[in-house]
């Protein structure tokens, strides 16, 4: 299609139509508490989000404020390879704090 200013605008869609990929690549699911104390909440959150059709959870023990989190970590980089076509995560505060 073609904006107001006449430049073309193609749907992401089209072009990975057009590139060969089929449909959603992934949808991951991240669910983190805080200490070992919350292992329960933990696995609440992971059920939940496989129910909601999350194919894959990376999970975390640890500070939100903890950048460094191996599951935290682990996810970024996906995303940053363009592996991950959406994030579903329960509570904002749960991927970071800030």
């Amino acid at each position: 299609m073609r904006t107001p200013g006449g430049r073309r605008r193609i749907p992401e869609s089209e072009i990975r139509r057009l590139q060969g990929e089929k449909g959603i690549r992934s949808i991951i699911g991240y669910a983190r508490v805080s200490s070992n104390t919350q292992k329960d909440d933990l696995k609440r959150q992971v059920e939940y989000l496989r129910q909601s059709g999350v194919q894959e959870v990376i999970t975390d023990i640890g500070s939100g404020l903890n950048e460094k989190r191996k599951g935290f970590l682990r996810l970024l980089e996906r995303v940053l390879h363009n592996e991950v076509d959406k994030v579903v995560i329960l509570y904002e505060d749960r991927l970071t704090r800030f």
